[in-house]
């Protein structure tokens, strides 16, 4: 779907929260992925609580599941298209009893200039009109925030750092 589409839609709608498992809908994502990956000799690594995590390893979140889909669809579309062949992308997830912060992380060419990161959430914001329409980091904020959560953008460890906060 259409980050328009959907932008229109989150706005209007509410989230329906339920307890779902964040590592297999990372997981779903990571099979759809794969000739994508492939082709850029690219790694996806999940993380939670400071371990790696495998396909056994269960996540348990309470997020509406389309929307929390969605906000994943879209962090790692942006990813797999700046990251260099042959990085890794990771998904660090860390959860205690007030919060989880989801923080997808991917190496750049170059660090994004300091005055556009807090930009990256502007609708129709983007540095690379060629290959976005600036709408897809703008949906991901809104999903955090439809969830009581925030997101952020830094730079951190040679790449791009987006965390979404949400409330357990």
């Amino acid at each position: 779907r259409r980050s328009s589409d959907l932008l229109s839609r989150i706005e209007k709608e509410p989230v329906h929260k339920q307890p779902l498992d964040l590592a297999a809908l990372w997981h779903k994502h990571q099979r759809e992925q794969q000739p994508r990956l492939a082709q850029k000799n690219l790694t996806l690594r999940l993380r939670h609580n400071g371990t790696d995590a495998d396909e056994h390893t269960a996540i348990p979140l309470n997020a509406d599941p389309f929307w929390l889909e969605q906000a994943l669809a879209n962090l790692l579309d942006n990813a797999m298209r700046e990251a260099p062949a042959g990085s890794i992308i990771t998904l660090a997830v860390s959860q205690n009893r007030q919060e989880t912060r989801i923080a997808l992380h991917n190496p750049t060419r170059a660090p994004v200039p300091d005055y556009a990161l807090p930009r990256l959430f502007e609708r129709y914001y983007t540095l690379n009109r060629k290959e976005n329409s600036g709408l897809g980091l703008t949906l991901v904020a809104q999903i955090a925030e439809q969830h009581g959560g925030t997101a952020c953008a830094e730079n951190r460890d040679g790449g791009l750092t987006i965390t979404l906060v949400l409330p357990a």
